[in-house]
């Protein structure tokens, strides 16, 4: 239920993603269902590691690019793209046009320090 329901969504709709909190969650479980506590723990160990691959001087470009949901075609976002730091979402409007938009990944969200840049981003 819940626990599975938050391990997708901090997965950002990536599979991949999903699998390897579903596994590191499994890890810190002796039986299943998956606990509340392992899930928390998986999403946590996965945060961190997203925080070791952000550079210092990409916080502010993860900011920006979820402030304004969109990526710039440069050297810089293609780097956070291909690393899903900034993950690309697409879908077809009511008008079947094809939209599309940028966010960072939902473990990013949850770093103080990407939450202390988005707020002077915001402020701006």
């Amino acid at each position: 239920g819940e626990t599975l329901k938050n391990l997708c969504l901090m997965s950002g709709g990536h599979v991949r993603n999903l699998m390897q909190l579903i596994q590191k969650a499994i890890d810190w479980t002796d039986e299943l269902p998956i606990t509340k506590k392992a899930a928390k723990r998986a999403i946590e160990e996965t945060r961190e590691t997203y925080q070791k691959t952000v550079q210092e001087s990409e916080w502010e470009i993860l900011a920006r690019a979820c402030h304004l949901k969109q990526a710039y075609n440069d050297v810089d976002h293609l780097r956070l793209l291909l690393s899903r730091c900034l993950l690309e979402y697409r879908y077809y409007d009511e008008n079947d046009n094809l939209q599309i938009w940028c966010n960072v990944h939902p473990l990013i969200e949850g770093i103080p320090r990407f939450q202390d840049v988005l707020a002077k981003v915001r402020a701006l």
